[in-house]
């Protein structure tokens, strides 16, 4: 049972091979009717043919890159957005930040114009006692001046640590930035030689439209 199914499998290859024997045989014959200059030009046809295909394809595959770096620009915009909106909010608690600054600063100035005031009163003062009052003002004064630096110190460290997020945020964008800069510059790329492909393919299928009104004359 087995020799007659591995019988029945050779017969069926050799008749495979018979038939693609007369074919290429067929064909053979075909291209030897064909006159010389019948035959070259169907070769530049198969030819002509076989680039527009080509470059169809070529087409096809630019325009699958172009949307792909398309889609990959609205992702880098999608990434950017949030940080972009977290660097405005930054910005903005440093202002609101720098406005309370801004009070403690405008007392430090008063403070120091009374301090003024007072070495300007001890310099001139004429008695032990006039000398004394002056410096307990003095004192009271100084120690007014450091409440404010104390006041001052969580400030300087919020506003330390917000410029660092904004730095790091910044740094991020400027990446993504050069990236969709990059992407921009390859799109415009695929398009120009898209253009250059499509030209060539419509240059193709003129003279093909030309060919076939002429042979219908």
């Amino acid at each position: 049972e087995g020799r007659k199914i591995e019988e029945e499998k050779e017969r069926k290859r050799q008749e495979a091979r018979l038939k693609t024997k007369k074919e290429a045989e067929i064909k053979e014959g075909e291209i030897k009717a064909i006159k010389p200059e019948q035959l070259r030009e169907l070769l530049i046809k198969q030819g002509v043919e076989n680039r527009k295909k080509s470059l169809i394809n070529e087409k096809e595959s630019l325009k699958d890159q172009r949307f792909n770096s398309g889609r990959e620009y609205q992702d880098l915009i999608k990434t950017k957005e949030p940080l972009a909106a977290q660097k405005t909010d930054l910005l903005k608690r440093i202002e609101q930040i720098k406005k309370n600054f801004q009070a403690i600063i405008i007392k430090e100035k008063k403070i120091e114009q009374i301090q003024e005031e007072i070495e300007q009163r001890e310099a001139i003062a004429r008695t032990p006692a006039e000398r004394r009052i002056i410096e307990k003002e003095r004192w009271g004064i100084e120690e007014k001046r450091r409440e404010l630096e104390k006041q001052r110190w969580p400030w300087d460290d919020k506003i330390k640590k917000i410029d660092d997020q904004i730095n790091e945020l910044e740094e991020r964008i400027s990446q993504i930035e050069l990236k969709e800069a990059s992407l921009i510059n390859k799109q415009q790329e695929i398009t120009k030689e898209e253009e250059k492909l499509a030209l060539e393919i419509e240059r193709i299928t003129s003279a093909e439209d030309l060919e076939t009104a002429e042979n219908l004359m």
